[in-house]
């Protein structure tokens, strides 16, 4: 069968695709990569609560070590940033990390990092790609012969993350208050209450031990997946809701209303919070789905705004050669300056309790303070399910879409960075965007009202091929 890596590695469900022998010829192909780039390469493995991610891991480091590939295991199931700060913090040549992070459980995944920390880039990808159909993996070596020969280490960087993330944190300045957490059955698990506890808040945990089945849902902190997080922090008046996903890279925050911030809400506020409460003056940088509200308070707080295409790689790259102030992305993931190249859900709910303290305000109140500055921006996704003719035939049409107005908007410009993109009067737009994994295309849509939002809504499903 032909493996191919997404914007987040390569997933497939268990049994079927991800089975052993498949994720024994895609570590070997990693195993060969790192062996062609230098001479003795050492990588940490972390994984998921998934089915069968402790067993994988271990299969992953015998694979290794019959390569000549030394690795580090981690004993429990490890959040994916915690994994990229400690790849960046002892020089390792990369991470594999199984995971299959949001996505239901019956899937699982293999994501490659490199020694930055930061999601593989295209090239490095295609390159295991093709290995993966010309290297043959070798007899795994014994697990205890391995470790005896130093090729295994197992170590738990739980303690060492941490302790940098209290140092980004603005400690002295929080007050404590009642926080409820859902770990979703996820890798979060023990992470964000270690802090917070330290710090004196009143801590309730939901969802806070391993289940491979996430109790039925998808491990994604939005929708129906944290209704019971909803209903606790009405029901015990908590100031603050936050979620991780199951690898803990996406973040979800609930306002003591119960209502949902969306993650493009949160780091427009966080990139107001952390240019005034740091002084920081870098770039903002943001995928192209991700909403332009950022825009509006970049320019009030003169900060230079950078565009890529979807994924945090391309934000991961950015940060790898210059200062930000903050990386962000609509699904859910976000990174600051002087921190790892990749997304960490752990830091964005802890920096979302340190403003919410700081201010004195829920998230929605600072929001609506921050509409009545610029706007109201509305933002929406809408996921399409077709097949592979259709996708091609939907894309196309707004790639060649020449019409002077979209519903009732005029059209303003038009771009392909990462699928078509259509700019309209007033700060509207529309992006189409096919996954390269899975029979969906994503539609980004962003207006100033419900109202108008709908109407651009009602002319994508317009184009929709019958």
């Amino acid at each position: 069968m032909s493996i191919k890596f997404g914007t987040s590695g390569w997933r497939g469900i268990i049994a079927d695709d991800f089975t052993y022998k498949n994720v024994r010829n895609v570590v070997a192909a990693i195993g060969q990569m790192l062996r062609e780039n230098e001479s003795t390469p050492k990588v940490v493995i972390g994984y998921d609560p998934r089915f069968l991610s402790p067993e994988l891991s271990r299969e992953a480091t015998r694979v290794l070590a019959a390569m000549g590939v030394s690795s580090i295991l981690t004993p429990r199931s490890t959040p994916t940033p915690v994994l990229s700060w400690f790849c960046r913090e002892n020089k390792l040549s990369g991470i594999i990390n199984f995971t299959a992070s949001h996505n239901p459980s019956e899937y699982n995944g293999i994501k490659f990092s490199g020694s930055d920390g930061g999601p593989a880039v295209p090239e490095v990808t295609s390159k295991i790609e093709k290995l993966i159909q010309t290297v043959r993996c070798p007899e795994p070596m014994d697990f205890e012969k391995a470790k005896s020969t130093g090729l295994i280490e197992v170590f738990d960087p739980r303690e060492g993350y941490l302790n940098a993330v209290k140092k980004i944190l603005l400690t002295s300045k929080m007050k404590p208050f009642k926080i409820a957490i859902d770990h979703l059955f996820g890798a979060s698990i023990g992470y964000p209450e270690e802090i917070l506890r330290e710090l004196g808040f009143e801590i309730a945990t939901i969802h806070s031990h391993r289940d491979t089945l996430f109790g039925g849902m998808r491990p994604e902190p939005e929708g129906h997946s944290i209704k019971e997080l909803q209903d606790l922090v009405l029901k015990g008046s908590y100031t603050l809701g936050i979620a991780c996903d199951g690898d803990a890279d996406r973040f979800g925050i609930i306002d003591p209303d119960g209502s949902f911030i969306t993650p493009n809400q949160l780091i427009a506020l966080l990139t107001r919070h952390l240019s005034r409460s740091r002084g920081w003056s870098y770039p903002v940088v943001r995928t192209n789905a991700t909403t332009h509200l950022i825009d509006r308070l970049a320019k009030i707080e003169n900060l230079e705004v950078i565009e890529t295409a979807v994924g945090f790689k391309y934000i991961g790259e950015i940060m790898n050669n210059q200062d930000i102030t903050i990386g962000g992305e609509e699904s859910g993931g976000l990174s600051i300056h002087g921190w790892i190249p990749e997304k960490d859900g752990i830091l964005a709910v802890l920096l979302a309790t340190e403003m919410v303290s700081m201010t004195g305000q829920s998230p929605k109140e600072l929001l609506n303070k921050v509409f009545s500055e610029v706007g109201t921006v509305v933002s929406t996704r809408i996921d399409l399910r077709m097949a592979q003719e259709a996708k091609e035939k939907l894309v196309r049409f707004w790639l060649e879409f020449g019409d002077s107005q979209v519903a009732d908007f005029q059209v303003v410009s038009k771009d392909s960075l990462d699928g078509p993109r259509v700019m309209l009067e007033g700060n509207r737009w529309l992006l189409i965007r096919p996954s390269g994994t899975e029979p969906v295309v994503r539609c980004y849509l962003e207006a100033e009202s419900e109202e108008s939002l709908a109407k651009i809504a009602k002319a994508l499903k317009d184009s929709i091929p019958s």
